[in-house]
């Protein structure tokens, strides 16, 4: 039951959602960061476990193989730059393994 502390740049932001499945931090902010280990060390069991499992639900919905195989070929097809046939073949091909 280890909740995420991260810092509030790059693609974290992307995956922690402050107070809801982790904490973010100031990146320039070493007292944004001890605030946020403080919390940690004094919420229950109960809830670290609460954000632990949001986290996972998290990464599951929006990050794992086949959620970021779908919006890389939805960026694909909607570019025009290049035939996306074989890309699109390629990412369905590794879409279908990954779900094995």
């Amino acid at each position: 039951e280890r909740p995420v502390i991260a810092s509030d740049h790059g693609g974290a932001k992307e995956i922690v959602e402050d107070k809801v499945n982790g904490f973010l931090f100031n990146n320039k902010s070493p007292k944004d960061l001890a605030n946020a280990l403080e919390h940690v060390m004094k919420m229950s069991a109960r809830s670290r476990s609460k954000l632990q499992m949001q986290a996972h639900a998290r990464i599951k919905t929006h990050f794992d193989n086949k959620a970021m195989l779908e919006k890389t070929f939805k960026i694909y097809k909607k570019s025009n730059s290049f035939d996306f046939l074989p890309v699109a073949k390629q990412i369905a091909d590794l879409s279908e393994a990954s779900r094995q």
